[in-house]
């Protein structure tokens, strides 16, 4: 009989470089589960690149098994090349401002970190300008054709979001940053200040175009960052970190002191220590402890990931990603957060992240960035927020 159990554990030997797992190990792995639902866990991972090279060329997977993978697949090559068109426009579109901006994520992740594109599914264009050009930023880029979609400006107002939203004229949509981290509250704990990111980028070439992005060591650690901050339950996110790693010539001293800079240590060690446990990632010893210091933080990291481990997270909460999402920048501030957040889920019931982020799609719901609400004082009282907030 064959069962759910064993998908995490072909996600892992499809997902895990340099080689993967031997055909003969796939075969028995394949055997052991429902490829329908290892096809969905795929789809909730992001991992559809890796896994399709691995099991792409075999014929282990049945017809309808491997038509959805490689539809799968195809999409997200398909919206890698559409955002490419999309950070062609930004770069015009901002130079043409004078504005400094640099990419991150998305295209750049799948350029320039992955050994091949189209390994990085994701799903939108992420840059990052001053917060003193954001008002700026988004007049030149509605010059070149984008639209803003956020219109609840007395929620945007109230809230202070790192970041806009515009669709782009090529369809895709362009994620405007001010700061890396969106949440207000998270800002308060995590440093990651703007101008020493742009003080060290460099320019790389991202599709046969020069483009401002972070420096090798700011990339991990926003990969670390981000990924901690949105749950940490996907393949695909350590698998960022297992890429970061791989490119080899990792400058761990400078690693500890920028993530304890940036105020990002607990969460650097946190996926550090994940990505080393899942997917095997080189991480010397001592990373983990120096970045994590509080024994007892370490020790809840390891029975948590042992209990819920992320290749078998599906859509919804757990401990695992709560404790991700509370990451702070000390053990402290850490532990407080992680039992605010894990009280709430648990006299909520537990909850879907999915159905929250349908309902943040919809313009008819009152919570909903795109719902028109506001005036235009409310949409000034952001811009000046923002330049209060960050002293600019």
């Amino acid at each position: 009989m064959r069962s759910s159990r064993g998908i995490g554990d072909l996600l892992v030997a499809t997902t895990r470089s340099p080689d993967g797992a031997p055909s003969a190990d796939l075969a028995r792995l394949v055997d052991a589960v429902d490829v329908a639902e290892f096809v969905r866990a795929v789809a909730h991972h992001r991992v559809v690149g890796p896994v399709w090279r691995a099991l792409g060329p075999t014929s282990l997977l049945d017809d309808d098994a491997a038509a959805s993978l490689r539809g799968l697949h195809h999409a997200a090559v398909a919206r890698h090349l559409l955002l490419l068109e999309g950070l062609a426009v930004t770069a015009d579109a901002l130079d043409g401002g004078s504005i400094p901006w640099l990419a991150f994520k998305g295209p750049v992740l799948a350029e320039l970190v992955y050994a091949r594109a189209d390994e990085r599914a994701y799903t939108d264009l992420d840059v990052l300008v001053p917060p003193s050009r954001l008002a700026d930023a988004v007049a030149a880029l509605e010059r070149g054709g984008a639209r803003l979609l956020d219109a609840n400006w007395r929620l945007i107002a109230d809230a202070l979001p790192g970041e806009l939203h515009l669709l782009l004229p090529s369809g895709g949509v362009l994620d405007l940053h001010w700061h890396v981290v969106c949440e207000r509250d998270a800002r308060r704990q995590v440093a990651f200040p703007t101008d020493a990111v742009f003080a060290r980028s460099e320019r790389r070439e991202v599709a046969g175009r020069a483009v401002p992005v972070m420096d090798p060591v700011d990339t991990l650690v926003h990969v670390a960052l981000h990924a901690s901050l949105a749950g940490a339950d996907r393949l695909v996110w350590l698998k960022d970190v297992e890429q970061c790693v791989g490119r080899g010539g990792t400058d761990w001293p400078l690693v500890r002191r920028r993530a304890r800079e940036l105020g990002a240590a607990v969460a650097t060690g946190l996926m550090l220590a994940r990505a080393s446990s899942v997917l095997g990632v080189p991480v010397p010893a001592g990373v983990v402890r120096d970045l994590v210091p509080s024994p007892g933080l370490r020790w809840a990291m390891r029975a948590i990931d042992a209990v819920w481990p992320v290749q078998r997270a599906r859509p919804g909460g757990s401990p695992a990603r709560l404790i991700a999402r509370a990451a702070r920048h000390d053990a402290s501030a850490t532990r407080g957060e992680a039992v605010r957040r894990v009280a709430s889920w648990a006299r909520d019931g537990g909850s879907d992240p999915s159905r929250l982020h349908a309902r943040a799609l919809d313009a008819e719901f009152e919570g909903s960035l795109l719902h028109p609400a506001g005036t235009e004082e409310d949409r000034e009282r952001y811009f000046r927020a923002v330049w209060s907030e960050t002293g600019s």
